[in-house]
């Protein structure tokens, strides 16, 4: 870069034959440089952070994964039954092999709209214990969650 630099100030210097000139250009370009590396300095910074935090996602995303394909539905169905109002639920999620994506997507909206009602009894919480510790799953010892 410095040699190419070198190049095209020499080239100026002998095809204009203008000294003056370019020393004054170059004086230009010097005086603009912290302003430059300022601006690709913010840009870089938020480029890396928009990749940072694809990655966590990522990592989220798989951590999820990991979690559901080990524990999941079955825990879902245990945590569906300290919900007082099961029906409406199901009717809400009622999935069938006819599903198109609009039918996912307005479920999703349903769901995240819906007012729960949750009621859980002490022996409840036991068989969601001994369930989650029945199932091995490391998903709870990666994350560190007390199991009641």
């Amino acid at each position: 870069m410095v040699f190419m630099s070198i190049s095209i100030y020499s080239y100026q210097l002998a095809r204009f034959e203008s000294p003056r000139d370019t020393v004054f250009y170059f004086l230009q370009d010097m005086a603009f440089l912290p302003l430059q590396v300022a601006i690709v300095t913010v840009i870089l910074g938020k480029v890396l952070s928009a990749r940072e935090k694809r990655e966590r996602l990522k990592k989220t995303n798989m951590a999820v994964g990991a979690f559901f394909s080990e524990a999941g539905t079955e825990l879902i169905k245990h945590l569906v039954s300290f919900e007082t109002q099961r029906s409406k639920l199901k009717n809400l999620v009622d999935v069938s092999e006819k599903w198109t994506q609009k039918d996912f997507s307005r479920a999703r909206q349903a769901v995240a709209s819906a007012t729960f009602h949750i009621v859980c009894k002490d022996s409840e919480l036991i068989n969601l214990k001994e369930y989650l510790g029945s199932t091995g799953c490391s998903c709870f010892g990666y994350w560190k969650i007390p199991i009641c």
